[in-house]
């Protein structure tokens, strides 16, 4: 038998191949069913899977804070959070009935909890009043928001957009949701280190250098639920020499060998300790444009550059509660190796007397700069530095936490219960984490060696 020849290969088999991968390839960018986990997309800054069967009581809080029953929602699939690009919240389901979903939308119509719905670009569309944009067709729901009446042309764009993804365009056709969906728990969790907002993101960015971009650290997290939910997981790189870099910042920076002050009150709304490098901190603050405000504003009587700059070792921020602007009522103590810090502060009371409305006063090896309405105390107390909105706002002692910060790169913990109560949380935004963090009192995140992170919220 006669043996295929080259040309024949060349010329008829291998175009014929190439082809079919074409079709193959237009089908399922194009035409293939599309699954509702498509929908999310490939920028997002944070995903969270959530087993329904294993988190019941997570969707049926859910359920309840929008005013929807879950009887049109396939809750043998797994459902979907995550933050947007724009940095809105996102839900996603798998619709197992349409007809259920879009009669529960009417009796909240009819309770005056939603807008009335209506049907546009073959999707169904209404606004919750607690907030949200909903869609959603005879597979996928999408739940976006929470957000004013104002954006809610905004949130319907971004929900279009969702729907049309197709292919590369999704996260869960990416090699995130592969690492993510390999996590073991109730939850898996995927999320960029530049998710959460400034100040916020502080607490990552200090395990970080200040010349790498924290959107280049993803966290990859399973979060097994019980009384104590419990998060364990790791901070990863994709790029070789930013992660070496990483690494070699880990070495130089040694963890929390002492806690300054060493107690906590229950009361208290956030703690933050870290093991810092003044000019690492310094920055960090200065690429925010508000701290970088605040600082100028501080140079013009006291060196704040130089006093920041000079702490080296065990750091801890504390704040007990913030004003309706999110002005927080701190403490900041720090370790320094210098002890004459405050050698020029003569100098500095000077300063304050040639500027208006500006009062620089001394009491013992406290200092009080007074501007306007606002007030800072700080001093010197041999090697520890220390900066306060009020004199006495660490007097109260109340649980000790020395012992769980201690061996840490990084410790946070806050008051669950306190942060519902301050003033700034309000609207939507408070009753969504009201449901959250439903019968939680206290969520304490820990940094640990080798990018071991662990979360527990009890």
């Amino acid at each position: 038998m006669k043996k295929p020849s080259k040309e024949l290969f060349t010329h008829i088999i291998l175009p014929f191949v190439a082809l079919a991968i074409v079709v193959v390839g237009i089908y399922y960018c194009f035409f293939a069913p599309k699954s509702y986990e498509d929908c999310i997309p490939d920028e997002a800054k944070a995903v969270v899977q959530i087993e329904t069967q294993k988190a019941q009581e997570i969707v049926s809080s859910l359920a309840e804070y929008w005013g929807i029953q879950a009887s049109g929602i396939n809750l043998t699939k797994p459902l979907y959070a995550f933050i947007t690009p724009n940095e809105y919240i996102g839900f996603i389901a798998q619709v197992k009935n349409e007809q259920e979903i879009a009669a529960n939308i009417q009796r909240l119509f009819k309770e005056h909890k939603c807008m009335a719905p209506r049907k546009n670009n073959d999707l169904n569309w209404t606004w919750l009043n607690a907030g949200w944009q909903m869609a959603w067709n005879s597979q996928t729901l999408i739940i976006l928001g929470p957000g004013t009446i104002q954006e809610q042309d905004i949130l319907t764009q971004t929900i279009s957009k969702l729907f049309d993804f197709r292919g590369s365009d999704s996260f869960i056709h990416t090699d995130k949701y592969t690492t993510m969906d390999q996590q073991e728990g109730d939850i898996k969790i995927f999320s960029s280190l530049d998710a959460f907002p400034t100040p916020f993101n502080l607490l990552f960015r200090l395990d970080v250098p200040s010349d790498i971009d924290p959107s280049a650290f993803n966290l990859f997290a399973g979060v097994h639920l019980g009384k104590t939910t419990q998060m364990i997981g790791e901070i990863t790189c994709d790029e070789k020499e930013t992660l070496a870099a990483y690494e070699a910042f880990e070495r130089q920076n040694l963890p929390i060998s002492q806690v300054h002050p060493s107690y906590i009150s229950e009361n208290s709304l956030f703690f933050l300790a870290s093991w810092t490098k003044g000019n690492h901190l310094f920055e960090l603050l200065r690429q925010d444009a508000t701290f970088n405000q605040v600082l100028q504003g501080l140079n013009r009587t006291i060196e704040a550059n130089s006093l920041l700059q000079n702490i080296n070792g065990n750091t801890s921020l504390l704040i007990t509660h913030l004003s309706k602007d999110m002005t927080p009522a701190f403490s900041l103590q720090a370790e320094t190796n210098n002890k004459n810090l405050m050698t020029n502060a003569a100098s500095w009371i000077e300063k304050a007397k040639q500027q208006n409305g500006v009062t620089l006063t001394k009491t013992g090896n406290t200092y009080c700069l007074k501007s306007k309405e606002k007030e800072l105390f700080f001093g010197q107390n041999k090697d520890l530095l220390f900066f306060k909105s009020n004199h006495s706002i660490d007097s109260d002692k109340g649980k000790d936490i020395a012992n769980e910060a201690i061996g840490c790169r990084q410790y946070f913990r806050v008051n669950l219960k306190e942060l519902l109560q301050q003033p700034c949380v309000t609207g939507a935004t408070k009753d969504f984490f009201a449901t959250l963090f439903k019968g939680h009192t206290t969520l304490t995140y820990k940094a640990l060696e080798k990018r071991r992170v662990t979360l527990e919220i009890k």
